[in-house]
Formats: C-alpha cells, structure tokens, sequence
C-alpha cells in the first residue's frame, strides 16, 4: 500500500520529459509575476494600468509579454546552449551541479515560506520555476 506513492524509475523519466517542456512557460510566468506587467527602459515604456481590462490593453499586454518572454530566454537558453556546445570538455558536470542548486532552492523556499522572511519576499512560482529548472538541467547533458 505504501509503495504505491513512491515514485518508480519510470516516473523519474517522465519528470525528465515534463520538465523540458515546462521549463520555458514556468520561467516566463515566474518573471512576469515577481515583476510585474510593465516595461521600461531608456527609449520607452510599456505599462499597463491597474485599473485598465484586458480588451482595451490586451496590445499592450502582447508587447510586455513578447518582450519578457525574448529576454528569459535568451539569459536561461543562450548559456546553457553555450556551456552545452563549446565548454563541455571543461570543468564538471555544471548542469547537475547547478540543477541540484535550483532543486534545493525550490524546496528551501516552499517548506520555509513561513519561517524564513526572505522567502516571503519572492513569488510562489519562483520556487516551483527553480525546482522545474533544476529537473531540466538534471536531465541536460554533455554533447558528445
């Protein structure tokens, strides 16, 4: 009975797959909710108002989201792309080291939400998005 909750090797495989998938969606959607629907930098702005509806901002939106979206990626995916293709011969192995990083992080901040005021300060989805990564970058490898 109490076997059947524990996860089998299959499982883990699937969580492998899953977490390549969700990886992308989960960083953008963490972003957007640690900072917010707004966009500013030194040519313009893009804001949209707490108490403007989706049918009149909804390009407004489109441009915020398209804009937060080009700049997760290009941090999370440009380095790993990087350290995947042309620094695999140095070091260790920096996917598991830094996968194990974002899979403690994760459980760090959701079973210490309340006792630790640091983790307050973030957004749940942080730590979901961190312990997703860290099965991401678990399942990575090497180029051959």
């Amino acid at each position: 009975m109490a076997a059947e909750w524990i996860p089998k090797f299959g499982d883990v495989k699937t969580l492998q797959g899953l977490s390549k998938l969700l990886t992308g969606p989960i960083l953008i959607a963490s972003y957007i909710a640690n900072t917010g629907l707004s966009f500013t930098c030194d040519m313009f702005s893009l804001t949209i108002p707490i108490e403007g509806a989706f049918a009149d901002y909804w390009h407004y939106f489109l441009g915020i989201f398209l804009i937060k979206t080009a700049q997760v990626l290009l941090v999370f995916y440009l380095p790993v792309t990087i350290i995947k293709y042309y620094f695999s011969y140095i070091g260790p192995d920096w996917f598991h080291i830094f996968g194990v990083l974002g899979l403690a992080f994760g459980f760090c901040g959701l079973f210490s939400l309340e006792s630790i005021a640091f983790f307050k300060t973030l957004h749940p989805s942080t730590y979901y998005a961190s312990i997703v990564t860290g099965f991401y970058l678990l399942s990575e490898k090497w180029s051959s």
